[in-house]
Parts: C-alpha cells; sequence; structure tokens
C-alpha cells in the first residue's frame, strides 16, 4: 500500500533485462517494446482488479524528446486519459532520494471525474512519490480506490517487497 485506498503491484524488478527494456524504451526510442509489456502491466492489474484505466503522463520535455507516452503505450488502447501535468519538474533520476519523494507534489490534476475505481499504470516505481501524487490526484477528482501498477520496481520498494 501506498497509501490507505491506494494499492501498488509490480510486475518485474527494476533490473537486468527489464532495466535495459525500460531504458531502451525511455531513452533509445524503442517504442515497440511498451505494447508486449503494457500487456503484462494489465495482466497482473486485471488479477487485483477490473477497473478502467489510466497513465501516469509525463512531462511535456519528455513527451517532446520522446515522440511518444510510455506510460500511455503500456497502459494500452482501451485506457482514457485521466490525469495532465500541470507542472514540469527536474527529471526524478537527477534527485537525490529525498528531493525524489517531494518533487511530484502538487504535479498533477485529474481532466475531470475520476471513477471509483482506477488503475494507474507507470513505467518504474521506486520511491513510490510520482505513483501518490497522481494516485492523489485521482482521488481528489472522485476515485475511492486506485491500484497502482508498475512495469518495474526499483530501490526500496523492489527489495522489500
Amino acid at each position: 500500500m501506498l497509501a490507505p485506498d491506494v494499492a501498488a503491484v509490480g510486475v518485474y524488478a527494476y533490473d537486468g533485462v527489464i532495466r535495459d527494456a525500460v531504458r531502451g524504451m525511455k531513452m533509445g526510442g524503442r517504442h515497440a517494446a511498451a505494447r508486449p509489456l503494457g500487456a503484462a502491466v494489465r495482466a497482473v492489474a486485471a488479477e487485483v482488479a477490473s477497473w478502467p484505466i489510466t497513465w501516469v503522463p509525463s512531462s511535456r520535455r519528455r513527451l517532446r524528446e520522446r515522440g511518444v507516452e510510455i506510460t500511455r503505450l503500456l497502459a494500452g488502447a482501451d485506457a482514457v486519459a485521466l490525469l495532465r501535468r500541470t507542472v514540469d519538474r527536474p527529471d526524478q533520476t537527477s534527485l537525490s532520494a529525498q528531493a525524489r519523494r517531494q518533487s511530484p507534489l502538487g504535479v498533477f490534476t485529474a481532466v475531470g471525474s475520476a471513477p471509483r475505481d482506477v488503475v494507474l499504470v507507470d513505467d518504474v516505481r521506486t520511491t513510490g512519490a510520482t505513483a501518490l501524487a497522481a494516485a492523489e490526484a485521482l482521488r481528489a477528482a472522485g476515485a475511492r480506490r486506485v491500484l497502482v501498477a508498475t512495469l518495474a520496481v526499483g530501490g526500496d520498494d523492489a527489495r522489500n517487497g
């Protein structure tokens, strides 16, 4: 649990071939891997809940650099855009662990009402701060329960889970 009524599941540890695949998608332009890897994320989420799916939106800068929304590809064709970023912050990888926990606060807002229950897809969860900030925006828009489903889990979450 990331917070009350915000559960989290991950498919893989952020290591080895999965780390390489994520880096390839995010920095190497190898976006085709997102579709089959996204199917694995959605399958794990479906084992827990059969709810509408949305994704954690990237910053405008990252979207411009990549040309695609990786988390949108992972979420699948039936996913619904429920969030938008209101602020672009520094890339999480460039920050200390403490700064990573604080940086996503206030970054997301819902684009309308959120469904009662929703699956929120992200690519990598380390501190859980980004996912929690996005989940809180969904909860503020009416979601009662959020399941955060990530492709890969790293950091303390991988070691403890």
